[in-house]
């Protein structure tokens, strides 16, 4: 890029017509982040309703080799979806299709160069999650409470969280693994916002209420996920920014850490999944259960036929064949039933890829730098929930992605 063009890419990124499209992109982004996940369908029909005429007004912003190249790809998915669909009698793999279409959708939306009407858009919703989220917790009411669990909180979920002496607060959330998600999410975003932006003090109330809403969630693999991520990203500030740059955030953590000594007894009396995990360890964890499950949908899968294994044999087989295939609680597991061992390669090339560019850190831009921390956290989140296949996250992750890909164009 000559200089003429990055002087015109800087002056666009700063001019009014740039800071009235923020003010747009941060409502695309509250569309998102606010839009009821409880029934994928409604979610799906409200952000491909809203984005339509985003996508429209960006048709020309791509040469026509990537789009023809990209459409291709597109339509050999569906028609495959399509075919198991046909074969198997239910429509389970056009559903998950609809992810894919939604991630396409968002991404070709996008105008952002930068991050910060996402960080705007991001830290206004984990303030709005994080106090009903309070209110849940201690069992208070407020206006329009039943309202707001109606449409945000699976009754199911509700229903249990709310007999329990200590609820798990499930937020604007379908439940508290999905409420962990966007926890952990939103926990990895400011904290590398935290520390490579100059956003800092508002990333840093992000990542505080961020572990709050962890805490609150009581999701036993998003604490466990915030201990490992905290523990990558002290080593990549320290080796990027010296041992200065993450000392303030280390002392507020053993500050944390103290207290939670301390205050144990009262802790455990208040946190009911707190108090059964240090009672019984991981008898508490359903994680016995889960591998059952997927141990039968990969044994499903591995004895269905050449062609199923290699490319996918799809909730849609697993429909017929009996086995249970209404969550995953694991991306791994998820992408090889759905997409086969072609999937599951593609999905490893790429995950291998970000694995790389921690090592790498240095040389990333702010954007590279907060999509591959985010990417990486994903990537451990999604050993026991659904992470990449969460219909938010994708949406979010199209807008992440696309945020860096125009930063990098520019």
């Amino acid at each position: 890029m000559n200089s003429t063009a990055g002087l015109s890419c800087a002056q666009s990124m700063v001019s009014t017509s740039s800071k009235n499209y923020n003010n747009v992109s941060i409502i695309a982004v509250l569309f998102i982040l606010f839009s009821p996940a409880v029934s994928f369908d409604v979610f799906y029909i409200l952000n491909f309703i809203f984005f339509t005429p985003f996508l429209l007004s960006n048709r020309n912003k791509f040469n026509f080799k990537t789009m023809s190249f990209l459409l291709s790809v597109f339509f050999l998915f569906f028609t495959w979806a399509i075919f198991k669909s046909i074969i198997f009698g239910n429509v389970y793999d056009i559903k998950e299709f609809v992810k894919i279409t939604l991630f396409v959708f968002v991404f070709f939306s996008v105008s952002d160069k930068n991050l910060n009407a996402f960080h705007n858009a991001l830290l206004f919703y984990v303030i709005a999650d994080f106090c009903v989220s309070l209110f849940q917790f201690f069992h208070l009411s407020f206006p329009f409470s039943e309202l707001i669990s109606s449409i945000y909180n699976s009754s199911s979920h509700s229903e249990f969280s709310s007999s329990l002496n200590s609820v798990r607060a499930l937020g604007l959330s379908p439940g508290p693994g999905q409420h962990g998600i966007l926890a952990i999410f939103s926990f990895s975003f400011f904290l590398m916002r935290y520390s490579f932006s100059d956003y800092r003090y508002t990333s840093l109330l992000g990542v505080i209420l961020s572990v709050g809403l962890i805490v609150l969630s009581q999701s036993k693999t998003a604490i466990l996920i915030l201990v490992i991520m905290f523990a990558i990203y002290s080593f990549l500030v320290m080796a990027t920014k010296g041992w200065s740059s993450v000392f303030f955030v280390l002392s507020i953590i053993c500050v944390a850490s103290f207290s939670v000594f301390s205050y144990w007894d009262m802790l455990t009396a208040t946190f009911y999944d707190l108090k059964r995990l240090a009672e019984f360890g991981l008898k508490v964890s359903s994680m016995g259960a889960r591998i059952e499950i997927w141990l039968a949908q990969i044994g499903a899968v591995i004895d269905s036929n050449v062609v199923l294994f290699i490319f996918g044999a799809g909730r849609s087989y697993l429909e017929f064949l009996g086995v249970y295939n209404n969550s995953f609680d694991n991306d791994y597991v998820y992408v090889f039933v759905c997409y086969g061992v072609v999937g599951l390669v593609f999905f490893i090339s790429i995950a291998s890829i970000f694995i790389w560019k921690l090592f790498h850190f240095s040389t990333l831009s702010e954007s590279n730098r907060v999509i591959t921390f985010v990417i990486v956290t994903g990537l451990f989140m999604g050993t026991s929930l659904d992470f990449y296949s969460d219909v938010k996250m994708i949406a979010l992750l199209a807008y992440l992605f696309r945020v860096h890909y125009n930063a990098i164009k520019c």
